[in-house]
């Protein structure tokens, strides 16, 4: 009987998925008559058709499909690469002979090719479809968590959505979202990103020699494109795991014109007041204020002639958190106890707008301007509070008997607040056929105040002491200025690309009382030589081979605390560069399978960092600390990734890719110092803290029916280095209480120091994603959830899987405990869903 109800319930579900025909025609441009045997191959469908004696194909999608990846090749023509979204009208393609290329236009188009179209050597493209099993799940849906898992990328555990790409620092990668540079855009401390898959239509990855039309960049350039409001009116609603979306497209009443508004809550006050209790109970602590992230977006577009669109997009974030602890079952009397009070809030938004332009067929012209502020508190307090009877080691060592009591408090607050303006001017020239010309100029302003105080407790020799500090009100302006020239030339047609420019950045820095500090400008050119020598053969599809060499650079974020203060001089500060070399090697099969091999060196210099530097003043005991502001670290990475893809397709499809890298920096400068205030060795050469040698990630789309799809994610990774722990140590300390007394605390210390040989454990995640999708062509409603699990392992791992040695010492009793393993902050798995309706 079940089985029966099972067969008819596919059954109904099959009839609900209808198919849909595009007819396509295809004649050669010079001579105007049908070409027959083109190849047309649809990506999405994994399915190959070829054009009839009249130049006619006919190819058949389901109703879920909403937009499809052509590629029409014959041999002898230019092959073309299309990205269809109408189904309903007939499709009419042209193809020129091989070699000769028509005089090339410049149109005014949102999914202009260099904002789509992947290349060997310089950057990875993702689709909303394809991002759809890796960015779709988890506690908040990011399209960061598709980027952790492509090659290139270092795996940097689950609530971390900096990625250190080929090597480089974590912040090294920037991030343009709809064309407008965003410099922070994370939640709750870079845990998740803004970038919402839900209204992400393709995110390009630019990780090797690509353009220098952006700058700022060290490691990376991340191109994140929203949806565009183009296609009538559309609504969708998302319930997943942690928050409720709305989406909704529609017409504004002009013609060619579209809005898109998109709103979203996290409805974890909902969540605690139903398991607040049980979280209570088994982590003793509790919510001061309920975690939460509430977002919207706004993106408005007229297109009101061919030649010309006006857009305008609008962000405001918000996010926050309180926490303390509760220690329900402490006993003061007998035990000292260690609380926390910690409060974070942010408010971040920004505003753009912009014109595109096309008053020549030969000139392209893209000018946009825009407003950002970001706005941080953070609040805390750590206390250590009780009576503690010394041990009888304590007694015999020192002669000290009895107990001792200590009540002291280490608070902190600060304010990070920046109001940025951002404008750029790019203009296209089509030179040739075969060349075109760019160029560009813009600038950025930056007005930053920050204000930070508090007071620690911390070791001065034997002594224990409280520690007032406060760094002193920053009242900053940072102007950033760039101009670039860019040049594409294709001397052979679809065989070789040269792209090749150089851009100048150069930034300032103004404070008070007319204090400035000036930078040398700095200029970074680019080359990148794409060959492709084999195209269109039976076996090979596609071959290319890619080659380049280029400088990079970006200011530092906190470059903007730097003021007379810190007693610094015009180009006394340098700004970081990366000079990188790449080759790479990209071969397209039959069937939509594509492998790539890339290896690359980079060198790293005018390295930026700080060292908390104590002295004491000349002629009295006072003692000062103060920054000490470097840039002469250097450093090197070098390594490769290699991938094996299959796009969408009917039954399986995916993704294999390698990672391997080795990065070592140097920071000369000591002070007198071993470290620098990042923790960083000094005067010695290191391994970066979140450096991995391996990184292998598999993620499989398996599609048993055409409306299920089941993704399995495997990663495992190598581990991040670890110091060497000293052997533990029981201390006889002075604590100086604020009332003027003191007394003898009994506590535990372990020094510990940079070790170039220890790791902690590899990590291997494993998360299972199922999908379901529904398409109900008489109401035009398409139904798609999932359900999915991620580090189902992670209880058997922490049971079974290898372990690091690193141990935590507790202050005032001296017990051990295991240090946490990299990679796993959850002791179980973690399940999400998500329900998506539109229509």
């Amino acid at each position: 009987m079940k089985k029966s109800i099972l067969i008819l319930l596919c059954f109904f579900i099959s009839l609900s998925i209808s198919a849909k025909t595009l007819e396509i025609e295809v004649i050669d441009t010079d001579l105007e008559f049908p070409l027959e045997g083109v190849k047309i191959t649809a990506v999405n469908e994994n399915s190959i058709v070829y054009t009839n004696e009249k130049g006619q194909a006919f190819l058949e999608f389901n109703d879920l499909t909403e937009r499809a990846i052509l590629i029409i090749s014959l041999i002898g023509y230019e092959t073309k690469k299309l990205n269809i979204k109408d189904f309903n009208q007939p499709l009419h393609i042209g193809l020129t002979i091989e070699g000769v290329i028509e005089g090339q236009e410049l149109v005014v188009e949102e999914e202009a090719v260099s904002e789509t179209d992947e290349e060997v050597g310089v950057s990875i493209v993702v689709s909303k479809e394809e991002m759809k099993s890796t960015a779709n799940v988890g506690a908040i849906e990011d399209v960061m968590s598709s980027v952790k898992v492509l090659p290139g990328v270092t795996y940097g555990g689950k609530f971390d959505s900096t990625v250190s790409i080929r090597g480089g620092e974590k912040g090294d990668l920037t991030h343009v979202f709809d064309g407008f540079l965003v410099r922070y855009p994370y939640y709750f401390g870079n845990a998740f990103s803004i970038f919402n898959p839900n209204i992400t239509d393709s995110y390009k990855l630019n990780i090797g020699i690509y353009p220098v039309n952006y700058g700022l960049s060290m490691s990376g350039l991340m191109e994140v494109n929203s949806i565009t409001p183009n296609d009538g009116l559309k609504i969708e609603g998302v319930v997943s795991a942690s928050n409720i979306e709305m989406t909704v497209q529609t017409p504004v009443g002009l013609k060619n014109a579209g809005l898109l508004l998109h709103g979203r809550i996290t409805y974890y006050d909902l969540v605690f007041l139903m398991t607040g209790s049980i979280m209570e109970k088994t982590t003793d602590m509790t919510y001061s204020r309920i975690p939460y992230i509430y977002s919207t977006y706004l993106k408005w577009f007229w297109k009101p002639h061919e030649r010309f669109e006006w857009y305008v997009n609008g962000f405001f974030g918000t996010d926050g958190i309180g926490v303390k602890t509760l220690s329900t079952g402490a006993d003061y009397d007998t035990e000292i106890v260690n609380n926390f009070d910690f409060k974070y809030y942010r408010y971040f938004a920004f505003g753009v707008m912009g014109f595109k332009i096309l008053p020549h067929d030969k000139i392209f012209i893209h000018v946009l301007g825009g407003y950002d502020f970001f706005n941080d508190f953070v609040d805390g307090s750590f206390t250590s509070e009780g009576t503690k009877k010394y041990s009888d080691e304590f007694t015999s060592t020192y002669g000290v008997p009895g107990s001792f009591s200590l009540d002291i408090a280490s608070n902190f607050e600060g304010t990070d607040l920046t109001h940025g303006v951002q404008s750029r001017l790019d203009v296209d020239f089509s030179l040739h056929e075969r060349v075109t010309m760019t160029v560009g100029t813009g600038f950025f302003l930056d007005l930053n105040f920050l204000e930070q105080s508090g007071n620690f407790w911390g070791f001065d020799g034997l002594t224990y002491k409280n520690t007032d500090y406060s760094l002193p009100d920053k009242d900053n302006r940072i102007v950033k200025s760039f101009g670039y020239l860019n040049f594409i030339f294709h001397p052979l047609p679809e065989r070789i690309k040269i792209e090749t420019g150089c851009r100048i950045d150069h930034n300032i820095i103004y404070g008070e009382d007319n204090y400035h500090i000036n930078t040398y400008p700095v200029a970074s050119p680019r080359l990148n030589v794409t060959f492709t020598p084999v195209k269109n053969h039976a076996i090979i599809e596609n071959f290319s081979i890619s080659t380049g060499v280029g400088l990079f650079n970006k200011t530092p974020l906190d470059t903007s605390i730097l003021d007379e203060d810190f007693g610094i001089e015009d180009f006394e500060v340098k700004i970081p560069k990366t000079l990188m070399t790449l080759l790479g090697f990209q071969i397209q099969f039959p069937f939509g399978f594509t492998f790539k091999l890339e290896g690359y060196y980079k060198y790293f210099f005018h390295r930026y960092y700080l060292n908390l530097v104590t002295e004491t003043r000349s002629g009295s005991s006072q003692t000062i600390t103060e920054f000490a502001v470097h840039t002469d670290g250097y450093g090197h990475a070098g390594g490769f990734d290699l991938s094996l893809e299959k796009k969408i397709s009917r039954f399986i499809d995916g993704s294999i890719n390698y990672t391997f890298v080795y990065s070592r920096l140097y920071n000369p400068t000591t002070n007198d110092l071993d470290y620098n205030n990042r923790g960083e060795p000094l005067g010695k050469w290191y391994y970066p803290s979140y450096h991995r040698f391996h990184s292998l990630n598999i993620i499989l789309n398996i599609h048993p029916t055409k409306f299920m799809t089941i993704t399995p994610k495997f990663t495992f990774a190598t581990g991040v280095p670890r110091t060497q722990d000293g052997d533990k140590q029981m201390l006889a300390v002075n604590v100086e209480n604020d009332d003027g007394s003191s007394t003898i605390a009994e506590m535990y210390t372990r020094e510990s120091e940079y070790s170039d040989t220890l790791r902690d454990a590899y990590v291997v995640p494993f998360d299972l994603r199922i999908a379901f999708h529904h398409y109900f062509p008489k109401t035009k409603v398409r139904l798609e959830s999932y359900i999915a699990g991620e580090d189902i392992f992670v209880g058997l791992y922490n049971l079974y899987g290898p372990k690091s040695g690193a141990v935590q010492t507790n202050q005032y009793t001296g017990e051990e405990e295991p240090a946490p393993e990299g990679g796993f902050s959850m002791p179980f798995p973690m399940i999400s869903f998500g329900v998506k309706v539109n229509f």
